[in-house]
């Protein structure tokens, strides 16, 4: 996980990478081995993570739990 993830949530938001969204659903799951869709890097198997359907999109969104907070 990045050491700023604020930061890295502003500028994939800012270069379209990430959708903005508000009030998304949101699922709690454990981690299958996910990469997390702000920093990129791998969610370890069986840690909690957040999973957001973005539908406009037809995509589907997993975080690290403090990656979920800075997007949000």
């Amino acid at each position: 996980m990045v050491a700023r993830p604020t930061a890295l949530a502003h500028t994939r938001i800012a270069s379209g990478e990430l959708p903005c969204l508000v009030l998304p659903t949101v699922w709690a799951e454990t981690s299958v081995n996910q990469t997390c869709s702000l920093c990129r890097c791998a969610i370890p198997l069986r840690e909690m993570s957040y999973e957001v359907n973005v539908k406009a999109q037809a995509q589907v969104l997993h975080f690290h739990i403090m990656c979920h907070m800075a997007w949000t």
